[in-house]
């Protein structure tokens, strides 16, 4: 969802091929946690075929993308820290609705894996009763809980307590939605630096257009990108209080400040903003348009910063979503973790999925996680290493968000209703009144 089928939330596919050497490589870096590793874990777990069911943002890890060349680094430690054992991948659906139609199947089946990677929030927690707990590996793993952050929307009822509650996966990574700009768009347009209000981002638009050039990528067939830019809106709008009564189910969808939130966001496209085909085009495809240079501004999570810095060099700049409202959180963004490790009830091999968990949750594989996914990891080290100055500015965003992502703590069911509405606000076939109140009577209807 979130990302993939938001992002894709999350399904254009990375550059990056992964080459026979660059496994070698990978098993050379490795090396030093690794052996240490399988002195340990060889003594004690027995070599057997991981079932390793990918889903959140790593439903793209396709053979060739970078994703790919991430999971094929952790499989590699896995399979040199217990020798003999074996991965099995299976990549999930992308879309979020048969993502979920899978999973709920498997666990109706009892035909599960042995770990999962899920988005977080809600979609983890949709899962609480087939879900294996997690705080006692944690607790026997010296100095884990502390090396990871973001843990609340891992857990049973969005609180962990630090570490007290009932731990449901660990989190991998952290983000939210953050505006990327062409800085020589811009310039030729003769504006100097990026918009921080709608005003601005209006202005802008006239600015851009008058110089024949698209404001801004926009894909938002499924709804996507509207609800990424609600989600950071909304923080200019809210309190903290009022970010609580979101995580809790406490705030209502018709709320006057969302619906004004919404009303500055469909804006975009009845004052030509976006390029033509924003609402019947998908949000990952959409963005190649912004790679490729021929739009000056783009809305997505980190994860494209290595494509798009690849694609646009020194000319690429980032900066958050502009705001409409002007609340005491307008300065912070919405942000989150995204994605879970989870183990399921019922699994084969839980202690091989929980070694797994350790090696894709440490320092090595976050720092590896930043780098090719270009994504904050969750491990504190990790993230602290961060080098890149535009990943490291969005990293520092989201660790002090002023709220959750909306749709992250939405059930899975409303989330997916919300998008559908999202949508038709955009594309003018519903008013925003509209689309909310009908979101939150399908909330009333599936109840907390």
């Amino acid at each position: 969802m979130r990302e993939l089928t938001r992002l894709t939330k999350r399904a254009s596919i990375r550059a990056g091929v992964l080459a026979a050497a660059a496994v070698v490589v990978a098993l050379t870096v490795w090396g030093g946690s690794s052996s240490s590793a399988s002195s340990s874990a060889s003594a004690t777990l027995k070599p057997a075929t991981l079932q390793l069911w990918l889903g959140g943002v790593l439903t793209t890890s396709t053979p060739g993308s970078t994703y790919r060349q991430w999971v094929n680094q952790q499989i590699a430690r896995l399979e040199a820290a217990v020798p003999g054992t074996k991965v099995a991948l299976t990549l999930l659906p992308p879309d979020n609705s048969q993502l979920a139609a899978k999973v709920e199947s498997a666990f109706a089946a009892h035909q599960v894996p042995d770990v999962m990677m899920l988005y977080s929030g809600a979609y983890t927690t949709a899962y609480t009763p087939d879900l294996l707990p997690l705080n006692s590996y944690i607790n026997a793993t010296p100095g884990f809980y502390a090396s990871m952050s973001n843990w609340d929307l891992s857990c049973a009822n969005f609180t962990c307590n630090n570490g007290k509650g009932t731990i449901l996966a660990v989190p991998t990574d952290v983000g939210g939605f953050f505006l990327f700009y062409n800085k020589a768009k811009l310039k030729a347009a003769g504006i100097s630096g990026p918009p921080t209000t709608f005003t601005q981002l209006f202005a802008d638009c006239k600015a851009l257009k008058a110089k024949h050039i698209v404001p801004l990528t926009y894909g938002d067939r499924d709804g996507y990108t509207t609800v990424n830019f609600l989600d950071e809106d909304l923080g200019s709008y809210l309190t903290t209080a009022d970010g609580n009564a979101m995580l809790h189910g406490k705030l209502k969808l018709t709320d006057p400040r969302i619906i004004a939130a919404l009303q500055q966001i469909v804006q975009l496209r009845r004052m030509g903003c976006v390029q033509a085909d924003a609402t019947t085009h998908e949000q990952l495809d959409a963005l190649n348009g912004f790679a490729g240079g021929q739009t000056a501004m783009a809305e997505y999570a980190p994860g494209d910063l290595p494509q798009f810095e690849k694609a646009l060099g020194s000319k690429l700049g980032v900066s958050t979503i502009p705001n409409s409202g002007h609340g005491p959180l307008s300065s912070k963004i919405a942000a989150d973790s995204l994605d879970d490790w989870v183990i399921p009830k019922g699994a084969k091999n839980p202690a091989l999925a929980w070694e797994f968990i350790k090696l894709v949750s440490d320092r090595s594989a976050g720092q590896s996680y930043a780098k090719l996914l270009g994504t904050p990891p969750a491990n504190i080290a990790a993230d602290a290493s961060i080098t890149d100055p535009l990943l490291k500015y969005m990293a520092n965003k989201v660790k002090d968000p002023g709220i959750p992502l909306l749709d992250s703590v939405l059930s899975n069911a409303v989330a997916l209703y919300l998008y559908r509405e999202l949508q038709l606000a955009f594309a003018g076939q519903t008013s925003p009144q509209a689309a909310m109140q009908a979101t939150q009577s399908d909330a009333q209807h599936h109840g907390p």
